[in-house]
C-alpha cells in the first residue's frame, strides 16, 4: 500500500487548515453565551420553573446549558450536592429567571448598577459597537458565503488537489465560523429600546394568566429577553414565626411533617428569607403560583415582603415586549 499520498503537501495543507479552524471555533464556542442570559452570568439568581418550583444559587452560563451553584451544599440520598445543572430541554421549561439586589455581594451589586447605568447612558463607542454587531447580523448570510469562498480560495491558491472532494466541508466551516462569532437575531423594533424602560408581558401557563413586568431592556436573543431596574426595594415586609398553617392575601404557608411549603398568591415578586438559618443568601423570589420549601427542624421564622423593581430574564416563547415607557 502506497502511503505517499497520505503525506502529500495537498493533504497536509487541507488537514492543517481544517484543524486550525476547528481549534479556533472550539475555543470561541466554549466562550459564547446567550445574549439574553449573559447579563446574569456570575450573579446570584433564582430560577422559577413553569411547575412553580424555585431553585437559586450563583449562575454560570455555558453554550449547552446553565448551572446554579448552591449557596450552601446540602446532603441528599447519601451524597452532598453543591449545584443544579439545566440542559437545553430543561431551559425550555423556564418561566422566569430573577436577580435581586438583596442577595448579591457588594461587589456584584456595584457591577449590576454600573452595567445598568452605562446601558442607559451609552456613549459613542458602545453605540458604534452595537451598530457594527447589528450590521453583521443583518448581512450574516452573505458573510457566510464570502467566508466559505475565501477559505476555498486559500485551498486553491495552495494547489490543493483534494479541494473538490472537500468542498462541502469547506462550506460547512464557513457557516460554523460565522455562527460561532454570533448566532443571535436582529430585531429593529426591539433594538430602538435597548437601554430604555419597557413593559414585558409574561404568560404563566399554570395559572392561565398574564403578568406585566417593567424594567430597562438590557438585551435580547432568539430565546430570551433581559430586563433590569436600578433600584430594588422591599414593601409590606413582615416577620412570620409559627408552627401552624397560615393563609394570607399574598401567600399561603403549609406545614408538612419535616418541611414547610410557602406558596405565592400575589402577582408581585415576593422575598422569602429563612431567618432561622441566619444566612442572607437563603432568600428567594417567586411569582404567583411559585413555591419554596424549607426544612422544619424547629419553629419557623421567615421574613416575607413584596419587592418593587426587579431584574429578570424571560423566555421568548412565554414573554414579549408590549409597551415602551415614557422616561
Amino acid at each position: 500500500m502506497d502511503f505517499s499520498a497520505l503525506f502529500s503537501s495537498s493533504f497536509l495543507i487541507t488537514a492543517g487548515a481544517m484543524l486550525a479552524f476547528a481549534i479556533v471555533m472550539a475555543i470561541m464556542r466554549t466562550r459564547r453565551k446567550d445574549r439574553g442570559l449573559k447579563p446574569f452570568h456570575g450573579f446570584h439568581s433564582t430560577v422559577g420553573m413553569e411547575d412553580g418550583t424555585t431553585i437559586w444559587g450563583t449562575l454560570k452560563i455555558f453554550p449547552g446549558g446553565i448551572e446554579l451553584v448552591y449557596d450552601k451544599p446540602y446532603s441528599s440520598h447519601g451524597v452532598v450536592k453543591k449545584s443544579y445543572m439545566f440542559y437545553t430541554a430543561d431551559i425550555d421549561s423556564f418561566l422566569i429567571l430573577i436577580r435581586y439586589a438583596g442577595n448579591l455581594t457588594e461587589k456584584q451589586e456595584r457591577k449590576r448598577k454600573k452595567s445598568i447605568y452605562h446601558l442607559a447612558h451609552r456613549g459613542y463607542l458602545s453605540k458604534s459597537w452595537r451598530w457594527g454587531t447589528n450590521l453583521f447580523r443583518r448581512i450574516k448570510d452573505t458573510v457566510r458565503k464570502v467566508t466559505a469562498m475565501i477559505i476555498g480560495q486559500m485551498y486553491k491558491g495552495k494547489k490543493v488537489h483534494s479541494y473538490g472532494s472537500s468542498k462541502s466541508q469547506v462550506q460547512n466551516i464557513g457557516v460554523e465560523a460565522v455562527n460561532v462569532v454570533d448566532d443571535s437575531l436582529y430585531e429593529a423594533m426591539l433594538e430602538q429600546h435597548i437601554g430604555k424602560p419597557v413593559v414585558a408581558e409574561l404568560r404563566c401557563p399554570t395559572i392561565d394568566d398574564t403578568v406585566e413586568i417593567s424594567g430597562y431592556l438590557l438585551d435580547y436573543s432568539n430565546k430570551f429577553i433581559a430586563l433590569a431596574n436600578p433600584e430594588h426595594e422591599l414593601d409590606h415586609t413582615e416577620i412570620v414565626q409559627t408552627q401552624d398553617d397560615l393563609e394570607t392575601e399574598n401567600y399561603s404557608l403549609i406545614v408538612k411533617e419535616n418541611k414547610v411549603v410557602i406558596t405565592s398568591k400575589c402577582y408581585s415578586p415576593l422575598l422569602v428569607q429563612d431567618l432561622s438559618s441566619g444566612e442572607k443568601a437563603n432568600s428567594v423570589l417567586f411569582l404567583k403560583g411559585s413555591h419554596v420549601k424549607f426544612k422544619k427542624d424547629k419553629e419557623l421564622k421567615v421574613k416575607i415582603g413584596k419587592i418593587k423593581g426587579i431584574d429578570v430574564v424571560l423566555p421568548r416563547d412565554l414573554a414579549k415586549i408590549r409597551h415602551a415607557i415614557e422616561e
